[in-house]
């Protein structure tokens, strides 16, 4: 006899995030935003959206807290209407009509697969994650005698690159194949570059009579050289050339004031 389960669509892709996959007890439930999708408004048009939109949360908290999240089912069997009605304390044919507009095409939030025989645990830390190879050990329905084994909404497919004449034939029979690109000796000379018929030969150096002087001297120190010194930048300079200017501006002999003249001495010369 075959069973029957209502699973959430695209559980992993909308309602998990990175912290709920490490977490073993879920304790919230993750929400995307629909108000403005046509699914929404398919499900305002019901006569029953109220109904709808209870169960649909009702079901999405009671989804996070199934071993296998995402999927209506427990270690006794799928759940099913009567037992939602039950949990839910709703009529069960309410349940029945919530469930005909959620699994709708229009809006697809739910849909109703075959049950399987094994459940695949969520939520593991990083550490047990580790100590996994193949995930954890499934959890065995027993008063499940037929479907599938497992369910698993995301696979993984390996595809294989290896060109079809490679993977047809077998391995005595493979050829390599030979480049399209001719290789540099079989290139025409250009007519701009010169190509000489013969290798130069390198000249000859006899470093025996060439004399070397790689010695540095450092017994004679090199001559010094007095420092250049701007007529601008030379402090004295500018020092007498302030005092002649002051001197000229107040226009007073330097002996009718000795002591501005121990301050500021007047300038000697032209």
């Amino acid at each position: 006899m075959k069973h029957t389960a209502y699973v959430i669509n695209h559980w992993d892709r909308f309602h998990e995030n990175a912290q709920s996959k490490k977490a073993k007890n879920l304790g919230y439930r993750v929400t995307p935003y629909t108000m403005n999708s046509g699914a929404h408004a398919y499900i305002m048009q019901q006569e029953s959206r109220f109904i709808v939109y209870t169960l649909w949360n009702m079901l999405l908290e009671l989804a996070a807290q199934c071993p296998q999240r995402g999927l209506l089912a427990d270690t006794s069997g799928p759940i099913s209407s009567g037992k939602l009605a039950y949990l839910m304390r709703l009529e069960e044919a309410d349940i029945e009509e919530a469930l005909e507009v959620l699994t709708h095409p229009e809006v697809s939030w739910v849909k109703e697969i075959e049950c399987p025989r094994n459940l695949i645990p969520s939520g593991r830390s990083t550490r047990s994650a580790r100590r996994w190879e193949n995930g954890p050990e499934p959890v065995e329905l027993e008063s499940i005698e037929e479907g599938p084994e497992l369910y698993a909404p995301r696979r993984r497919v390996v595809v294989d690159h290896t060109p079809a004449h490679i993977q047809a034939a077998p391995e005595s029979t493979i050829e390599t194949p030979e480049p399209a690109c001719p290789s540099i000796t079989e290139l025409p000379p250009h007519p701009m570059v010169d190509h000489p018929t013969e290798t130069p030969t390198p000249d000859v150096v006899d470093h025996a009579s060439t004399p070397v002087n790689n010695v540095a001297d450092h017994t004679t120190p090199p001559p010094k050289t007095p420092p250049h010194r701007h007529p601008d930048t030379d402090t004295l300079a500018i020092r007498k050339q302030i005092a002649r200017r002051f001197w000229e501006t107040i226009k007073a002999p330097p002996e009718t004031m000795p002591l501005l003249a121990a301050y500021i001495p007047p300038p000697q010369g032209p």
